[in-house]
């Protein structure tokens, strides 16, 4: 699970009446992509901001730079309570984006949401997704960290993000207990369950 961003696309439109109804593929989405941020705004920052400028807005997910940990990486996901509210924040700083701190216009259209996987599928899964890790941290030492709790079979690191397969599911289970919400090398990482895909090119990734 990388952190592309994955925006749907802004102009699926049909014909209505003489007029163009945009479309949303998800109705039960709450989620909006909001892009172009200044670097060196914080989570709390930026929340403040979308809640003067938006009704309903309930969370700001950002995520640290690759380069540099202090700064963000130019874009946040803002989570909506409704998506009644998600599509009247849409319409709105489509129709006249904001420009934030003095910045450049800020971009917003639809985060497309996480694809999601059964409970009895999940309950099989063995996979651990680590992220926030620090860029200097090898396979090598994620491997000498997670083996504390059981065999792992191996580690692919992605940049700042890693998968670690364990040949036992209760020991993945330990290992979450364990390291969520840790240091790793100076860097607070989050741990959880990998999410099984479909697409031939993640799968490739994560192998």
């Amino acid at each position: 699970m990388t952190e592309t961003i994955k925006v749907l696309e802004s102009s699926r439109t049909t014909a209505l009446g003489g007029g163009r109804m945009t479309r949303t593929p998800d109705s039960n989405n709450k989620r909006l992509f909001v892009g172009s941020l200044p670097k060196d705004k914080n989570q709390a920052d930026v929340l403040t901001a979308m809640t003067s400028l938006c009704k309903g807005v309930v969370d700001v997910i950002m995520y640290p730079s690759q380069q540099d940990r202090n700064k963000n990486r130019g874009y946040a996901f803002v989570e909506f309570a409704s998506h009644e509210a998600a599509v009247a924040a849409r319409d709105e700083m489509q129709a006249k984006p904001p420009k934030l701190w003095g910045a450049a216009e800020i971009k917003v259209d639809w985060a497309e949401p996480e694809n999601e996987v059964d409970d009895e599928t999940m309950s099989k899964v063995k996979v651990l997704f680590v992220r926030n890790l620090s860029m200097g941290t090898t396979e090598e030492t994620l491997r000498l960290i997670f083996s504390s709790y059981g065999t792992v079979e191996r580690v692919k690191k992605q940049t700042d993000y890693a998968f670690v397969h364990y040949c036992d599911r209760k020991d993945a289970e330990a290992a979450i207990k364990a390291k969520n919400n840790t240091t790793i090398e100076g860097c607070l990482i989050e741990v959880m369950w990998s999410k099984p895909v479909k697409n031939r090119e993640l799968y490739r990734q994560r192998r």
